[in-house]
């Protein structure tokens, strides 16, 4: 996939909760986009040009529709704006694909900490039983 810079609009927002929306893009020409993937979103806020990165949540058949998440960030620039009545309608533009979030990183990451976490309860446990059961205290045992 090649990374196109296209321009559209801000077709609708759904709102997921107090502090998440989806919004709906249309584009100018089609964008193909796995979800999952990002995208890089420029718009004009306060007279200044601001991107943001957002991921792809749904593209439909064309590829000429988007939907991205959006979290609200207090501190965010772009981000207050799709909470404004006025954005349906905003121009924006799009770039990407940009790539695909690696999703299995946090796997191979909750894995590997999910691994050390048994070893390490399972040390502790061997260690505890060890140091607290007389038949099987080897270290207050005498040698022979």
């Amino acid at each position: 996939m090649s990374i196109k810079k296209l321009t559209g609009v801000i077709t609708a927002t759904s709102d997921l909760s107090p502090t998440a929306k989806e919004v709906s893009l249309t584009l100018e020409a089609p964008l193909v986009c796995l979800p999952g993937s990002f995208i890089n979103l420029f718009m004009d806020v306060a007279g200044n040009e601001v991107r943001r990165a957002y991921s792809v949540v749904h593209t439909d058949e064309i590829a000429r529709t988007l939907t991205i998440a959006v979290r609200h960030t207090l501190k965010g620039t772009m981000t207050p704006e799709f909470w404004k009545p006025e954005i349906i309608g905003r121009a924006v533009t799009v770039m990407g694909p940009m790539g695909v979030n690696t999703a299995n990183a946090p796997t191979r990451f909750f894995i590997c900490i999910w691994h050390w976490c048994r070893c390490y309860t399972s040390c502790r446990r061997l260690r505890t039983a060890l140091l607290t059961h007389n038949e099987h205290n080897y270290c207050d045992r005498e040698q022979k």
